[in-house]
């Protein structure tokens, strides 16, 4: 039997169930994540459905921090999941649900990530993609993350060059909002993305 059946069964299921059979898979084969970007058939299959596919990949995601061990292959785990996700973000996404897919996923991972220094390139990446970022930010996670896991935050928005484009974007989320519409002090510019308090619908 394939040992990354269960990874794989999981991901390509319109209501995947066994959470622990698809990480047992992908914690014996973590390189595996890959073939849904390398592999040119799952890639297709992945992408065509990525509002399905996507959301099964972030919900697996969500459960890693109460299956995994921390070892060696969960360390190795952790970071080809990363890898993965900022791979991921290089995809072109062209519709909302495309976006809200990815969205999800790469929220999952922010949270599994070690907050020390090691998420400073998402912020960056993210800043790049406004169309991501946007739902991110509309949709409140922005915020939780900031409450639930504040480490991960300061980090996701150490860099100078993610700091300049979330604070440009939620200027331009909130132009005819008094409350957040000015662009704060440079100094600022961290409480100005973590005190967001509003939520609004994204194209």
């Amino acid at each position: 039997m394939d040992s990354s059946t269960g990874f794989l069964d999981f991901i390509f299921s319109d209501s995947p169930k066994n959470f622990k059979a698809a990480y047992v898979s992908l914690d014996s084969e973590p390189y595996q994540i890959f073939d849904l970007l390398l592999k040119e058939g799952r890639f297709t299959n992945f992408f065509s459905r990525i509002e399905i596919y996507g959301n099964n990949l972030a919900t697996l995601l969500s459960q890693l921090p109460r299956l995994e061990q921390d070892d060696y292959n969960a360390s190795l785990l952790r970071e080809m999941i990363r890898a993965f996700a900022l791979s991921l973000l290089a995809e072109r996404c062209d519709d909302r649900k495309s976006r809200s897919a990815v969205a999800r996923i790469v929220l999952s991972v922010v949270k599994l990530s070690d907050p020390r220094g090691t998420l400073g390139q998402f912020g960056v990446r993210l800043g790049a993609l406004p169309g991501i970022l946007r739902i991110l930010i509309a949709e409140g996670h922005i915020k939780n993350l900031a409450v639930t896991h504040k480490g991960c935050f300061e980090d996701l928005v150490s860099e100078p060059q993610a700091k300049e484009k979330w604070v440009e974007l939620i200027v331009d989320l909130c132009k005819e909002c008094r409350k957040h519409g000015m662009r704060p002090r440079a100094t600022d510019a961290i409480e100005f993305i973590r005190r967001l308090g509003w939520k609004k619908n994204t194209p």
